[in-house]
């Protein structure tokens, strides 16, 4: 790395399943997000900011090396990032960073048992839940936790031991019920809305901030590199109480309602998804979503909002400890989540195969004092870029493979925005369909491999995307033009590794 270039920190929190509107700085009526807003306001947030792809691991792993899933080899949740891979911490590591990750890697499956696969697994049995401390993807040191809601384990179960010995009895017991409701009874038959059987100070998103801060007030003779990854708000949806009873699902932003013809005019499996003839959708089950009313999908949002304002408060916690250590000011602070959930939109829940902007569009906020000019941005953004921009601010050249852009030079104020459009890839073996989905300004489409129907949205006309334009006659030419555009973005961000050399 240059020695003339700047070498900040780099602090990236990361959240799971966190939809782009979930923020009051976003326009949510309701949330409590203080923190964040404020992070936001004395940074750049991209207001149209979308993910690469839809599920966990390949958009983690598409953050982490600034590749597309189908580049970087992990297209599906459940499949392995290989270790071959460039990543982010591993060049900065190299370059004399210390780099460390706080919670939720998710670079291969997470299943709590002796016999899985993945390297993920194997280094944490090893360890026994305590720190990774040998090379992990590029990090000198993992402090893992593993699961979602309720079963959240790996270093957290320790931190809890130490502060509450009876706490994992409670856990152990399971949800709690809902205020009102029998224990055993869950409305609506939704048996993942709960509240947390433990209070937030004992939560799992309390226990990040306290290690994360813990870790930032110590001392730290080389720059670093930390990530601290939150499992929530992904499902289940169980804040702890004090924080479930503050939403009233009846002041929820109303759901996009399900489509009344049964979604004849999208692709086949729109429909058959809907009336639970498959099960796509992680939680989903393959359920009868048609038969769920709107006020647990008000629940769903309701619960939501308590788990984001939680990491809200942690998230508080660590930007004070950054200033207190004096570390803010050579600090860049990246906020982002991996994906975003339907929470009722369309009448779905959860994640899947279909492409509408509360999966796809994803909080996107940076901040480094006094070099980034806080503003808002509404041009077209993707996770993709975060490696590129990363290593370009820290003095670092991008490697040959990647296939992000990078922002350093429109964050600080030298150039325009360079991004007109994203991608979007689905690889998704459930349904047997590939599909790609590409945003510009006004238009979005979606292209299946092999198949005569697809998915055409005008952005500007039809904002919750309830009308697909696929076969109307007057936006064909759209369409084709749309096409051209895929193509050629797919031809141009085409893998290029590995590198081959010319002999003469």
């Amino acid at each position: 790395m240059p020695a003339d270039r700047p070498r900040p920190n780099v602090l990236l929190i990361m959240t799971d399943q966190e939809r782009g509107d979930s923020l009051g700085c976003a326009g949510h009526p309701a949330a409590r997000t203080p923190n964040i807003d404020a992070l936001a306001a004395a940074g750049v947030r991209f207001s149209r900011a979308f993910t690469v792809h839809p599920t966990c691991t390949p958009s983690r792993g598409a953050i982490f090396t600034g590749r597309y899933p189908s580049s970087h080899g992990a297209r599906m949740t459940g499949m392995i990032l290989p270790e071959t891979e460039r990543t982010l911490p591993q060049i900065l590591r190299e370059g004399g960073y210390e780099t460390i990750l706080f919670g939720k890697p998710h670079f291969a499956p997470m299943g709590d048992y002796d016999g899985c696969p993945s390297r993920e697994m194997r280094r944490l049995w090893q360890d026994r839940a305590r720190p990774i401390e040998r090379d992990y993807y590029g990090f000198d040191r993992v402090v893992f936790f593993g699961g979602h809601g309720h079963g959240v384990w790996g270093r957290y179960r320790e931190w809890l031991g130490e502060r509450d010995p009876g706490a994992e009895v409670a856990l152990r017991r399971g949800p709690l019920p809902m205020p009102g409701l029998p224990e055993g009874y869950y409305p609506d038959g939704l048996r993942d809305m709960f509240p947390y059987p433990l209070p937030a100070e004992l939560h799992h998103s309390t226990a990040l901030a306290d290690l994360a801060e813990a870790y930032l007030r110590g001392r730290h003779e080389r720059p670093f590199f930390a990530v601290v990854s939150f499992p929530d708000p992904h499902h289940p949806f169980c804040p702890p109480r004090e924080y479930a009873d503050r939403y009233d699902p009846a002041d929820m932003p109303a759901p996009i309602p399900a489509d009344q013809d049964d979604f004849r005019g999208w692709p086949p499996h729109f429909g058959t998804a809907y009336r639970g003839k498959t099960g796509p959708f992680s939680g989903g089950g393959g359920f009868d979503y048609s038969a769920i009313p709107e006020r647990a999908m008000r629940r769903a949002r309701a619960l939501t909002c308590g788990m984001v304002e939680l990491i809200d408060a942690a998230i508080g916690r660590i930007l004070r400890a950054l200033d207190d250590a004096g570390l803010a000011q050579d600090t860049v602070v990246i906020f982002c989540s991996d994906h975003g959930d339907y929470l009722g939109d369309h009448g779905f829940l959860y994640k899947g195969p279909l492409h509408w902007d509360g999966l796809l569009n994803v909080p996107f906020i940076w901040r480094w004092p006094t070099r980034i000019q806080p503003r808002v941005e509404p041009g077209i953004a993707s996770t993709l870029d975060v490696t590129p921009t990363v290593l370009d601010l820290c003095g670092a050249s991008a490697e040959q493979g990647n296939e992000g852009i990078s922002l350093a030079p429109f964050l600080r104020g030298e150039a325009a925005y360079p991004r007109e459009e994203a991608l979007t890839e689905n690889d998704d073996d459930y349904l047997g369909e590939r599909l790609r989905t590409l945003v510009v300004d006004r238009w979005k489409m979606t292209v299946y491999a092999g198949r005569p129907y697809g998915e055409l949205y005008d952005r500007r006309d039809d904002p919750m995307e309830r009308r697909n334009l696929w076969d109307d006659p007057g936006c064909r030419a759209v369409r084709d033009d749309l096409r051209l555009r895929l193509l050629d973005h797919l031809l141009r961000s085409q893998d290029r590794l590995p590198p081959q050399r010319w002999y003469a």
